[in-house]
């Protein structure tokens, strides 16, 4: 899985950010988690790159109108794009949400690829 954490200029999450900590305690991947970088710059032609099949943006706000198309778009065929959806304050409730959210997601992502 790839986190995409800002789409113009468009930069994922590198490696041991929230973003990639959240995948990996969700059951998933990420592709970044061993880096060193926090975010990382990407031009839309290198997500060959990572071969995730999975690509999440993750935001505190709702994505933008035409945010995903425009993912899909760049990413080509055989590959998800999902958004979650993180405000800012999510560890003065219930910490746990976020991660079973995406964990839910990764199992019915896997469901589809078996």
């Amino acid at each position: 899985m790839v986190a995409v954490v800002d789409i113009d200029p468009l930069r994922i999450a590198g490696g041991h950010s929230f973003e990639t900590d959240l995948i990996e305690i969700a059951g998933g991947h990420s592709v970044t988690h061993p880096g060193e970088e926090h975010r990382v710059a990407i031009r839309a032609d290198q997500w060959t790159e990572f071969a995730p099949d999975l690509v999440l943006f993750v935001s505190a706000t709702e994505p933008p109108p035409g945010a995903e198309w425009a993912l899909r778009s760049s990413l080509g065929s055989g590959i998800e794009v999902d958004s979650l959806r993180l405000d800012d304050a999510f560890w003065l409730g219930d910490a746990a949400e976020p991660a079973r959210r995406l964990r839910s997601r990764i199992e019915a992502l896997s469901r589809r690829m078996r």
